[in-house]
């Protein structure tokens, strides 16, 4: 994990495209918008559930992720 200046992570293309990929293959997943964990179980249009990696109430559903 990559961390800008304001303690931000900065997210690879590679992330990105795992991330896309798993979406559009059917499955549940979600992406913390704090650490970037890509997190399985998370309804399309789920909003700021705990992340099972950082603890942060910030992982959204593929839908509002990939906005």
């Amino acid at each position: 994990m990559t961390l800008n200046e304001g303690g931000q992570q900065v997210n690879s293309m590679d992330d990105f495209e795992e991330f896309l990929e798993l979406a559009t293959e059917g499955e549940y997943v979600g992406r913390c918008k704090k650490c970037g964990h890509i997190q399985y179980g998370c309804e399309t249009d789920a909003q700021n559930y705990e992340c099972e990696e950082c603890g942060a109430k910030a992982v959204d559903g593929a839908m509002y992720a990939l906005m």
